[in-house]
């Protein structure tokens, strides 16, 4: 295969792919992504948002801290506007930068086939089209392995340790988008530590892995010392929320969390039937491919690492179908390299029918998958924000009552959909202490059923799903 016609149909899968993400758009969910929107338009002066439960234990501090999906972010904010569509397109560009990286890695490991193959796979992988457009860390984190995981490849592949250096400042960069990246930092640099000894001297990949990795933790000081006024802030935070965090009870304890993967893998088809397919022939490259032992060996220990972390955070979720994209990459990639090995005696025709089933395959979760989230989960928000003009000035408070739950929603969402440019959206726990205003009652806050006495004069209702998602908005001393 050509590179004009490896590039081709990389551009295609990639077209594929943009036009499966568009279709499946869902923007908004109302859950983490507004601690990320908060964040991100916050970005250089206390990027925690006060007014949800704070402090080093709590689960409210975790996106804010995480500058790495924040910073995208804040740029696709300054460059259009705070909004679902700036968000949700700045998340789509980062999925669809993983298509690329997992093209570039595959294409490292095994070549241009491989790398097309993997494009393809990538493209229409159901679980990372289906969160493309949710501004939350995952494709992201998968899109940077990826990139760090292809840089290593081509470091081995090239002998040039500048490769290294990518490999170490995408890592270190991966610190901020998901904490458990140090772990992918410790094996690699165990493995060249004990290719070092045994080689009797230092491998220059080693160090220059550490310089890459060292100089984005210098970068990221240097921002917690602006934005936080301290450059441990970020050391310190984490240390103290993984104690708290590895000292509560597991909702999942053993089996459970396997039950879980296999209910996302099964009944979800999160990854489609093509791309588990895919993994074992992956698994088999891993143990006799054609590629340097070193870059086999590379990639089967970051891989164990990460599904030993998949397997350990989902013994905590309740309903993380998400945490699957820290290991497509290596389903896909890896899974590539192993599909253009097979057949090595059959016809061209046959092999591209096998490669062609594969993708068809994998697509297919696209159809008969279940995805996590959905536009329904705030279209309801959606609709009371579109009707807000209609109802009630602008000086007019928008009072959100609170739920059972600490943390609220409701009147975050819609500040988000309004761009953050008014200051008049609530929340209190006593909505009789409302005088004047917009009283508004929600399911995202968890309320057990809706009002049983109306606050003041029902303005708005919406419902979806058969009433499993609903608003009802009332005015209080409103003409």
């Amino acid at each position: 295969m050509t590179a004009r016609k490896t590039g081709l149909a990389i551009a295609a899968a990639i077209v594929v792919g943009l036009a499966l993400r568009l279709a499946c758009w869902t923007g908004l969910i109302a859950s983490d992504d507004l601690t990320h929107a908060w964040a991100a338009t916050h970005l250089w002066h206390d990027p925690i948002e006060r007014g949800m439960p704070d402090g080093p234990d709590s689960p409210y501090t975790v996106n804010a801290r995480r500058v790495g999906v924040n910073l995208p972010l804040a740029l696709a904010a300054t460059i259009a506007g705070p909004s679902e569509r700036s968000l949700g397109a700045m998340t789509l560009a980062e999925s669809l930068l993983g298509v690329l990286a997992c093209a570039a890695w595959a294409g490292a490991l095994a070549g241009r086939r491989a790398a097309v193959l993997a494009a393809w796979l990538a493209a229409v992988t159901p679980v990372d089209v289906w969160h493309a457009t949710i501004w939350l860390q995952d494709d992201l984190y998968a899109a940077g392995l990826a990139g760090a995981m292809a840089a290593a490849a081509w470091a081995v592949r090239t002998e040039r340790a500048r490769w290294w250096i990518v490999c170490g400042a995408l890592l270190g960069y991966l610190q901020y988008v998901k904490e458990s990246a140090v772990l992918v930092v410790a094996v690699l640099v165990l493995a060249g530590l004990v290719r070092s000894v045994r080689a009797r001297r230092l491998e220059r990949g080693l160090v220059a892995l550490v310089a890459g990795f060292a100089a984005m933790q210098a970068l990221a000081c240097a921002y917690w010392a602006i934005a936080m006024g301290d450059p441990l802030y970020y050391l310190h935070a984490w240390l103290g929320r993984q104690a708290a965090v590895e000292g509560e009870a597991a909702a999942r304890p053993f089996p459970g969390n396997l039950v879980r993967l296999g209910l996302y893998l099964g009944y979800h088809q999160a990854l489609g039937l093509g791309l588990l397919i895919s993994a074992y022939f992956g698994v088999r490259w891993l143990r006799r491919g054609a590629a340097p032992a070193r870059m086999r060996q590379d990639a089967a220990l970051v891989a164990v690492v990460q599904l030993a972390l998949l397997l350990h955070v989902l013994r905590w979720g309740a309903w993380t179908q998400r945490y699957l994209l820290q290991l497509t990459p290596f389903a896909i990639a890896l899974g590539a390299a192993g599909l253009v090995a097979v057949w090595p005696d059959r016809s061209a025709r046959a092999r591209l029918g096998l490669y062609v089933a594969i993708v068809a395959s994998t697509a297919l979760g696209l159809v008969i998958g279940h995805p996590q989230h959905g536009r329904y989960r705030a279209d309801v928000v959606r609709a009371a924000a579109r009707a807000l003009p209609t109802l009630a000035p602008l000086d007019v408070p928008v009072v959100v009552v609170a739920g059972p739950r600490p943390a609220h929603y409701t009147d975050r969402a819609l500040a988000l959909l309004d761009g953050y440019r008014h200051d008049r959206f609530r929340v209190t726990a006593d909505p009789t202490a409302v005088t004047r205003g917009l009283v508004v009652y929600c399911s995202l806050e968890r309320h057990p059923t809706r009002p049983a006495a109306a606050p003041g004069r029902r303005v708005f209702t919406a419902e979806t799903r058969g009433g499993r998602e609903w608003i009802e908005v009332y005015a209080v001393g409103l003409p």
